[in-house]
């Protein structure tokens, strides 16, 4: 914006006018892109969702209400970043992060995958990509690379533990099976 002139200039080349009603290539401008996101919209937010039960070779499929929700989301975070960012990235990224929390719990309650498996997959993606949006907020809040290394470290820490958790029974059958093997080798 140009507060001498009162006019706003394009971003990327401040020589174009934005907003300008003085050419009548501004009003064709306006009405096409209209007239583009009032039947595309629409058609993009409910045709999403029934196109992968088209696909009769796609094995998995989620949810519609999770699609669309997924869909709209991603377009609201484009929207922000693409407007918003030059003037506050902190904003963007913790609306992200919120967004990223959001979809994990919904995944995580709803579990709307038919593929069972795919369910925690997409939530631990969520939870993973909002835990690397808070890094991206921490470094744009302190700019220190001490304290990201520590955080990286305190991920990487809990997903072992929860690993060996998860899966004691299966280490402790292995273990044991090591210990006999290991009893018999000539060394």
């Amino acid at each position: 914006y140009d507060r001498q002139g009162k006019t706003f200039m394009l971003l990327a080349d401040p020589s174009v006018e934005c907003f300008s009603l003085d050419s009548l290539a501004h009003y064709i401008y306006m009405l096409a892109a209209g007239i583009a996101i009032v039947l595309f919209y629409p058609l993009a937010t409910m045709l999403i969702p029934t196109f992968q039960f088209m696909n009769k070779g796609l094995d998995i499929k989620f949810d519609a209400s999770f699609i669309t929700l997924e869909k709209q989301s991603d377009l609201f975070v484009a929207i922000l970043s693409t407007f918003y960012a030059d003037l506050n990235t902190l904003f963007v990224l913790i609306v992200q992060a919120l967004i990223c929390i959001v979809l994990a719990g919904y995944n995580y309650k709803s579990e709307p995958c038919l593929v069972s498996y795919m369910n925690p997959a997409k939530t631990i993606l969520y939870v993973v990509s909002a835990y690397v949006t808070c890094l991206a907020i921490i470094w744009q809040i302190t700019k220190s690379m001490a304290i990201l290394l520590i955080l990286l470290g305190v991920l990487g820490f809990a997903v072992i533990c929860w690993l060996l958790y998860e899966q004691r029974t299966k280490l402790l059958k292995l273990m044991a099976l090591l210990l006999r093997i290991g009893g018999k080798l000539p060394f």
